[in-house]
C-alpha cells in the first residue's frame, strides 16, 4: 500500500548478535541519502545504527559480516533487501513487549524455520507494565517462507502472547501495512509436501507456549487496520492466523486479494483451512461475531475463514464478503451498518474507496487473474467532507451526480495530510482513475501544508465534467487544486473557477515527469503565481490545451522566475536543436495550444517559456509571438526560426492560400499556375496558414525528395497529379521524416509516398506530435530498398488524430527487437495519440522481423513488456 519515498532514517536500535558458532556470513552494504554508492560494513563491525536510506545484505561465504538480528524500540523510514541467500534468524524482535515500525519497505528475503518479526509479550514485567507494538504504514514484498518443521511457525509476522502476569496491558497494532507476494513452502521443489502441522501464514497470533497446550492467560489486543493482503500464502490460511485464547482481535478495513492457503490448494489430509483467516482455540467460535469485522472485504475462494472447531469450513464467509464492483455513496447511508448496495450505501466515499479490489495485475500468480476487475463509486447528491482517500484500486471511477449536485471537500481536521483530498497509493503505479461529474471544493489548511487537493504522482487521472473552486477564497492558498507527475492525464470540460494563491502557488501544477491533456477546460478569477504551470523536464512528456479558456487571471510576480504568467512552461532537457534535429522532435517535450482564448489576464505575459528549448504549437489561439516571453536561452533567432510554423491561424496569420509546385517551375516564382515553384520547402516557408485557414499545395508530375518538412502548427493539405505521377519521398542519405506535424493539419491526396529504410531510427515518414491531425486520401504507401530492414514506422504518432481514406499500404518490411523501447510498425501510435480511422483502405505484405524474440519462460513469467509490432500498434489509445 504503501511504496516508500524515503527521506531520513531514525532509529533507537541494539544489536543481538547470533549465538550459534556457525554464523551466516555475508556483506552488509548502506546506502546514504543523496548518495548513489553503495558502503560495504567494515570486518568485525556491528551492523551501524542506521542512519542511512537503504539497507542490503548480500549472503556469501567470503563475505566480512555476519547475519545479524535488530533489537529496536523505534525505527522509521528505511528499506531492507536481501540477496543470495536463507535468513534462519528474525530480523527485528520486540524489546520487552516493546517495538514501534513505521515507513518500511522489507522485500526479497527467504525465511527458513524463523519468522522475519518476531513479536513478544513482556516477560520481565509487573502487573502494572504497559507494552505496545505499532508497525504502521510497513511494505513487506516477495517474502519467501520457505521451510520449516512442523509446529514451527515460519511467518512475516509472528506474535506470541505472555501471561498477563507480566503485563496490565499489551496491544499490537498492525495499521495501513501491506503483505505481497508471499510464498509458503518449498515452491520449487515438486516434491516439497506440507503436513496438517505445517505453520507458515504472513500473520500468526498465538501463545508464548505454542505448540505446547495453552496453560499461559492472555489478554492482548489486537488490531489489524487499513491493510491489504495481495497474493499472500500460508499453510492454513493465506492471510491471518490465530491460535488460542490471546484476548481481543480487531479486523478494521482490511482487503484480501487472492491470498491462499496451501492446504487447500495442495489438499492436505485433516487439515482445516480458510483462504483468509483461520482461528483455533477454546473460544474460536466467539471471535466469529459482526463486532469484530468492519468493512473488510476479499475476492478469495471459499472457503474465506476457517474456525477449527466448526465442521463447517466457511461458514462464516458472510463476514467478510466479496468485493463489489458497483460501490453507491449516500448523505442518508452508514459505514457502520452499510454496504455500499443501493439499499444500504455508504456514508462517506472514504470507506467505499478503501472496500474496492486492490488487486494488481504485476501481483497475479494465473492468467485467468489477470482480468481487469473495475470498481464504480457512485457519489449520489449531497455535501461530503472527506478525508484522504488513497486510492488502491488499480481501476476504479468516481461518478458524482453532477457539479450542481455532488461536492467534495477536504476535511481540515483529518489527522493524514488534511490539504489532500484524493492520492493514488505508491505501489500503485499502473492505476487508472477516472473521475466525473463532482465538484471539488478547496478547504484553507495551513500555509505550512501545500500539497494540493487532488495529488498524482502515480498512475494516470481522467477528470470529466468538474469544477474546482475554494471554500473561502479571501485566503490565499498554498496548496494547488491539482498536481500531476504523470504524463497519461487528462482533463475534459473541468472549470476553475475564483481560486485564490499565493504568489509562489499555481492552480494546477504539473511536475517533472508530468505532462497533462487539456480539453474545454477553463480558468476563471484565477490569482497566484500561475494558473497553469508546467515543468516538462523528461523525454516523451508534453502539454496539449484544447479550446481552454483563460479569464480574468492575475498572475503574481515574486522572487521566482516561476510566477507572473498566465502559463509558466520549463524544460531542463538539454540537446543540440542545430545538428540532432530528428532525436529533438521525437524526444523533447511538445506544446500544443489549439484555439485557446486568453482575455482580461493580467500578468507579464500569457505564456512564459523557460529553461531549454522545445517545440511549440499554437492553432488558432487569439494571441501572437508577442504574447509570449521566454528567458535567455530562447533567443531570437530560435523564435524567428520556428514562428513560422508555430503559429498557425493565430492572430496576424495569413488566410486560405493556394500555391503551385511543377519540376519546370522555380524557387524564385511566385507560386501561380504561370509561374509555379519548384520545391515544396520554398513553398511551405513562405505561408502560416493554420485552424480553418488551408494552404493548398497543388504538386504536378514528378518525384520530390524534399524531406524535413516542418508542418508544425500549420494546416497544409498537399495534392497530387495522382498515386504514379506524384511521388513524394525521404531520402535514405539524410535519415530523416517526409512530414512533421506538431499541432497542426496535414493532408496528402493523390499522391503515391515512398519511404526511405534505414536501420538508423527516425520515427517515421510521417511523424505527429502535440495534438493535431495527418489526412491521407487516395495515397499509395510504398518502402523503398526493402534489402534493408525498416528500423521506422511509415507513420508515427504520439498525440493527435489519423484519417486514411482509399489508400493502399504495399509491401514493407520492420525489424523489431524484444529488448527495445523503439519498434517500428506500418501505423504505430502511443502516449496521448487519440483517434485512428481507416476506411476503404488496403494493408498488404507487411513484415515484421522480430530479432531476439521472447522466450517461453519469459512468456511464462508474464514479463510486463509491451512487444509493440506489426502491421498497426496503438499503445493508449482513446478511441479506434
Amino acid at each position: 500500500m504503501h511504496l516508500l519515498i524515503l527521506i531520513q532514517c531514525l532509529f533507537s536500535i541494539q544489536l543481538v548478535r547470533s549465538l550459534s558458532d556457525s554464523e551466516i556470513k555475508g556483506t552488509f552494504e548502506s546506502l546514504d541519502v543523496g548518495s548513489s554508492d553503495w558502503v560495504q560494513l567494515l570486518q568485525a563491525s556491528s551492523w551501524p545504527g542506521p542512519s542511512m536510506i537503504y539497507m542490503k545484505f548480500t549472503y556469501s561465504s567470503e563475505g566480512l559480516n555476519k547475519l545479524e538480528t535488530f533489537q529496536f524500540y523505534d525505527a522509521q523510514y528505511f528499506q531492507y533487501f536481501e540477496e543470495g541467500g536463507v535468513r534462519n534468524i528474525p530480523l527485528f524482535q520486540t524489546l520487552n513487549g516493546h517495538l514501534q515500525i513505521t515507513l518500511c519497505q522489507i522485500s526479497n528475503v527467504t525465511l527458513e524455520d524463523c519468522s522475519l518479526i518476531k513479536l513478544t509479550g513482556p516477560s520481565s514485567g509487573i502487573s502494572t507494565t504497559v507494552s505496545s507494538v505499532e508497525l504502521n504504514f510497513c511494505y513487506f514484498l516477495n517474502i519467501s517462507l520457505r521451510n520449516s518443521p512442523d509446529f514451527h511457525p515460519c511467518c512475516v509476522i509472528l506474535c506470541r502472547v505472555t501471561n498477563i502476569s507480566n503485563y496490565a496491558s499489551f496491544s499490537v497494532t498492525i495499521g495501513n501495512c501491506m503483505f505481497v507476494s508471499i510464498s509458503a513452502g518449498k515452491t520449487d521443489d515438486p516434491t516439497f509436501q506440507m503436513t496438517s502441522a505445517s505453520d507458515y501464514a504472513p500473520v500468526m497470533i498465538t501463545y508464548k507456549e505454542y505448540p505446547s497446550v495453552q496453560t499461559s492467560e492472555c489478554d492482548c489486543n489486537v488490531k489489524f487496520d487499513d491493510s491489504l493482503f495481495i497474493s499472500s500464502h500460508g499453510s492454513h490460511t493465506g492471510a491471518i492466523d490465530i491460535r488460542g485464547e490471546i484476548g481481543t482481535v480487531l479486523f478494521n478495513h482490511l482487503l484480501f486479494s487472492r491470498t491462499i492457503a496451501q492446504d487447500g490448494f495442495r489438499y492436505t489430509p485433516d487439515a482445516v483451512y480458510g483462504n483468509v483467516i483461520y482461528v483455533s482455540g477454546s473460544d474460536d467460535i466467539m471471535r466469529m461475531a459482526s463486532e469484530y469485522f468492519y468493512l473488510c472485504r476479499s475476492d478469495s475462494d471459499t472457503p474465506k475463514i476457517a474456525v477449527q472447531s466448526s465442521n463447517d469450513m466457511g461458514m462464516f464467509d458472510y463476514l467478510i464478503p466479496d468485493f463489489q464492483q458497483t460501490i453507491v455513496v449516500s448523505v442518508t447511508g452508514s459505514d457502520s451498518i452499510g454496504t455500499g448496495s443501493q439499499q444500504y450505501p455508504l456514508r462517506t466515499v472514504e470507506s467505499a474507496v478503501q472496500i474496492s479490489n486492490p488487486k494488481k495485475t504485476e501481483f497475479v500468480e494465473k492468467l485467468v487473474d489477470l482480468e481487469e476487475y473495475p470498481i464504480t463509486v457512485i457519489i449520489k447528491a449531497g455535501y461530503y467532507i472527506e478525508s484522504n482517500m488513497k486510492i488502491n484500486s488499480q481501476r476504479i471511477s468516481l461518478k458524482g451526480n453532477g457539479i450542481n449536485s455532488t461536492f467534495l471537500r477536504n476535511d481540515i481536521n483529518s489527522q493524514f495530510n488534511p490539504s489532500v483530498l484524493i492520492q493514488i497509493e505508491p505501489d500503485n503505479n499502473h492505476c487508472k482513475l477516472d473521475i466525473t461529474d463532482i465538484s471539488f471544493e478547496q478547504q484553507f489548511c495551513d500555509a505550512s501544508t501545500t500539497d494540493a487537493l487532488i495529488l498524482v504522482q502515480y498512475g494516470e487521472v481522467i477528470l470529466l465534467r468538474c469544477s474546482f473552486t475554494q471554500f473561502d477564497s479571501s485566503i490565499a492558498h498554498h496548496s494547488p487544486f491539482i498536481q500531476l507527475k504523470e504524463k497519461g492525464s487528462a482533463l475534459y470540460d473541468v472549470t476553475f473557477n475564483s481560486g485564490n494563491f499565493s504568489q509562489d502557488t499555481a492552480a494546477v501544477d504539473v511536475v517533472t515527469e508530468g505532462g497533462g491533456q487539456f480539453y474545454n477546460c477553463s480558468f476563471v478569477n484565477i490569482k497566484g503565481a500561475a494558473s497553469l504551470r508546467v515543468d516538462l523536464s523528461y523525454v516523451y512528456t508534453g502539454l496539449l490545451l484544447q479550446d481552454c479558456i483563460f479569464h480574468n487571471c492575475t498572475s503574481l510576480p515574486s522572487s521566482s522566475s516561476l510566477s507572473g504568467s498566465t502559463i509558466i512552461v520549463t524544460n531542463t532537457i538539454r540537446d543540440d536543436y542545430s545538428t540532432n534535429q530528428v532525436k529533438i522532435v521525437l524526444n523533447s517535450p511538445v506544446c500544443a495550444f489549439t484555439r485557446c482564448q486568453f482575455t482580461g489576464n493580467t500578468g507579464k505575459s500569457e505564456v512564459k517559456f523557460l529553461g531549454k528549448l522545445m517545440y511549440v504549437g499554437f492553432v488558432q489561439c487569439n494571441i501572437d509571438s508577442t504574447s509570449i516571453s521566454y528567458d535567455s536561452l530562447w533567443t531570437s533567432t530560435y523564435w524567428d526560426e520556428i514562428k513560422y510554423y508555430s503559429f498557425g491561424g493565430c492572430s496576424g496569420s495569413a488566410s486560405n492560400a493556394t500555391l503551385y509546385i511543377n519540376s519546370t517551375g522555380l524557387d524564385s516564382g511566385t507560386g501561380t499556375i504561370s509561374n509555379p515553384l519548384h520545391s515544396i520547402t520554398q513553398a511551405i516557408n513562405q505561408k502560416t496558414q493554420g485552424g480553418q485557414s488551408i494552404l493548398t499545395l497543388q504538386i504536378g508530375s514528378g518525384t520530390w525528395e524534399d524531406d524535413g518538412l516542418m508542418i508544425g502548427a500549420r494546416s497544409i493539405s498537399l495534392q497530387g497529379a495522382g498515386v504514379n505521377d506524384t511521388l513524394l519521398m525521404n531520402k535514405i542519405t539524410t535519415r530523416i521524416w517526409l512530414a512533421c506535424v506538431i499541432g497542426g493539419k496535414l493532408s496528402i491526396q493523390n499522391a503515391g509516398l515512398r519511404q526511405a529504410s534505414s536501420s538508423e531510427y527516425y520515427g517515421g515518414m510521417l511523424i505527429l506530435r502535440g495534438n493535431g491531425m495527418i489526412e491521407f486520401t487516395n495515397v499509395v504507401f510504398k518502402q523503398r530498398e526493402q534489402v534493408i530492414n525498416q528500423s521506422s514506422s511509415t507513420i508515427y504518432a504520439s498525440a493527435g488524430n489519423i484519417d486514411i481514406i482509399k489508400c493502399s499500404f504495399e509491401k514493407a518490411t520492420f525489424i523489431n527487437r524484444y529488448d527495445s523501447a523503439i519498434h517500428a510498425a506500418t501505423i504505430y501510435c502511443e502516449n496521448n495519440f487519440q483517434l485512428l480511422s481507416i476506411s476503404q483502405t488496403n494493408i498488404s505484405q507487411q513484415y515484421t522481423s522480430f530479432v531476439d524474440p521472447p522466450t517461453a519462460n519469459v512468456l511464462r513469467l508474464q514479463k510486463d513488456v509491451e512487444f509493440g509490432s506489426g502491421a498497426i500498434v496503438i499503445l493508449n489509445a482513446s478511441r479506434l
